[in-house]
Formats: structure tokens, C-alpha cells, sequence
């Protein structure tokens, strides 16, 4: 039944919109969204795949191998493909396929709304930074690689880090993963429990990406390990560092020519000297922080461009 009320909103579209996401298309390799594109085909539409990241396509199995071949069918007869990395767009060119680049649809947004009052009163005027870690073990390419103790430890390294550069600043830790049993509450807590600190909080997850922003507005800066809380720092022209644990975060800062704020933590978990120069990184990285409104003025215009031409495409459809 599901799937016949889906067909029907299908079959009385002119074309289906699939917006940003995770990389559904590549390493989760998420049947799913195959089957509702294929579904989309099936029923004659033209389909848009607007500001998304895919890949890798790994090809071991052969069930690996059926996935790529699925999603090479769909990338080549999508009728408006945009692409939100560098690193998706270097595998586009490998793979002939046709696309339009941009970055995060986000950037289509300039945010303006005030801080609730409980955040208000918890901040109190004093200086804040926004932290957003990453559990990792979650993710397909780090379950046999670490565990969550590593995981933890390397997260309270970097809190001892800030600690010694900007004393008693208030770190707040910003949730972006809801609905899940590796929500970033419970890891969030978990870090704070492992690492006793009276002047670092847990917000909520109940407050909108919007408040979100806001938030990063102000503060100091911001250290993400977490897709978005880079896109809104750049958003909201925040210094940050970037602990780039997947392609999203290296592929977007690399579009924007701003590599110099990337520290990869994807490589590091295998010894314990890599992790050590991994936190000299986010140190050295800690001495240099500077608003970047150039580059916020960059990904909005790239945004806008892409924009504009799916506009035209709408328009098109119209006629």
C-alpha cells in the first residue's frame, strides 16, 4: 500500500526533486534510495538530483558491484544533476557523467532569528565555542578501524587543547544527529562524563538548524567533525576547524579553495603518533582563527549560480 500511495504522488508530478542528503548513493550503498529513483523512472519522470555527494562505488561483492551499476544508470539519466564536492566531482569526470557544481544548498539561506532565552541565559554574555564531534563508529569505513574508547580520548585530547589556549571558555556541544541509538546526545554526554568539565554543555537537539546558526554566529569559533556545523560556520563567516572524517567536509572545502582549515581524522586511528599529530594540528590550527567573510561571500555565490539555473529548468518544464 506504502508503495502505491508513493506511485500515485509520482504519477501526478512533473518531475521529482531529490534535494541534499547523506551519501546514499555510494558507501552506504542505500537500496532504498535506488529503489525510489528507479521508481521515479519507472513512471516516466524526469528527475533532479540537486546538490547531493555520492561514492565511493567499491566493487568487491557482487552485490557491490550491481549497486554501482544501478547508480550509473540513474547519474546518466538524471535531467539537472548539481554536485556539492569537489572530491563527487572528481568521481563525475571519471565517470563521464554530465553535472553543474555547487555547494550546500544551505548557502541559498541568510539566517536571521534570536537565541531562545534558555540558550541566552546559559551563554549569560561570556565567550562560548561551538564543539560538534563525531562518534565514527557508526560509519561504515570506521566500525573495524576504531572503538569508542579511542574515539572518546582523542575528542577529550582536543577539549585539554582548548582548555590551554582559551581557559574557561564555554564549550558548547551542538547535536546534528537525531533518532538514531548513536544520537549525538548520548555520545555527547558520554564525552562530558568521560571528561569532567563544569564550563562545557550539552544542548538540546530540540532547537531548529536556524538557532542552530545562530549560535555559531557568535561564538569564538567552531571545531566540527560533522558535515553541517562546517557548512554553518562558513554560512555565518565563524572561524573553524574542520575534522574531516568523510569526503563531504575535504570535497566542499576543496571547492572553495580553502583546504587549510581541514584536518583529516579519517587516517589517524591506527596509531597512537598519528592521533598525537593529529592534535598538534588542531593546536597549531587553534593559533590561527580568523572570520572569512570572502569565503562566505563564495559559497553563496556558487549556491546562487546553481540556483539559477535549476530555476531555468523549472521554467522550462512550465512551458
Amino acid at each position: 500500500p506504502t508503495v502505491r500511495k508513493i506511485k500515485s504522488y509520482y504519477k501526478d508530478c512533473d518531475f521529482v526533486l531529490n534535494a541534499p542528503g547523506g551519501i546514499c548513493m555510494g558507501g552506504f550503498q542505500a537500496w532504498i534510495h535506488l529503489f525510489f529513483l528507479k521508481m521515479a523512472f519507472m513512471c516516466n519522470k524526469k528527475v533532479v538530483y540537486y546538490g547531493r555527494s555520492f561514492g565511493p562505488f567499491p566493487t568487491r561483492t557482487p552485490e557491490n558491484r550491481r549497486f554501482k551499476e544501478l547508480s550509473m544508470e540513474f547519474l546518466k539519466s538524471f535531467s539537472f544533476l548539481s554536485i556539492r564536492d569537489q572530491k563527487t566531482e572528481k568521481l563525475a569526470r571519471e565517470l563521464s557523467i554530465d553535472y553543474i557544481p555547487t555547494v550546500d544548498s544551505a548557502f541559498l539561506d541568510n539566517t536571521h532569528v534570536a537565541v531562545p532565552s534558555a540558550l541566552s541565559d546559559l551563554i549569560n554574555g561570556e565567550r562560548y565555542m561551538i564543539f560538534v564531534p563525531n562518534l565514527l563508529v557508526w560509519h561504515y569505513a570506521y566500525k573495524n578501524i576504531t572503538d569508542k574508547k579511542t574515539v572518546l580520548d582523542f575528542y577529550s585530547g582536543i577539549i585539554d587543547i582548548i582548555r590551554s589556549k582559551f581557559g574557561n571558555i564555554k564549550i558548547l556541544m551542538l547535536p546534528q544527529l537525531f533518532d538514531s541509538p548513536l544520537n549525538d546526545i548520548i555520545f555527547f554526554k558520554e564525552l562530558k562524563t568521560c571528561h569532567p568539565d563544569e564550563n562545557m554543555f550539552v544542548i538540546d537537539d530540540t532547537y531548529s538548524s536556524d538557532i542552530q546558526q545562530a549560535l555559531i554566529k557568535d561564538a569564538t569559533f567552531v571545531i566540527g567533525a560533522r558535515y553541517h556545523s562546517i557548512v554553518f560556520s562558513i554560512n555565518q563567516a565563524t572561524p573553524f576547524i574542520a575534522l574531516s572524517y568523510e569526503h563531504k567536509i575535504s570535497g566542499l572545502l576543496e571547492s572553495l579553495n580553502k583546504e587549510d582549515r581541514i584536518i583529516d581524522i579519517s587516517t589517524i586511528w591506527s596509531s597512537e603518533e598519528d592521533i598525537k599529530k593529529c592534535l598538534h594540528s588542531v593546536s597549531d590550527k587553534l593559533s590561527d582563527l580568523q572570520s572569512d567573510e570572502a569565503l562566505q561571500r563564495k559559497a553563496k555565490d556558487k549556491a546562487n549560480a546553481c540556483f539559477v539555473l535549476f530555476s531555468d529548468f523549472v521554467k522550462k518544464q512550465e512551458k
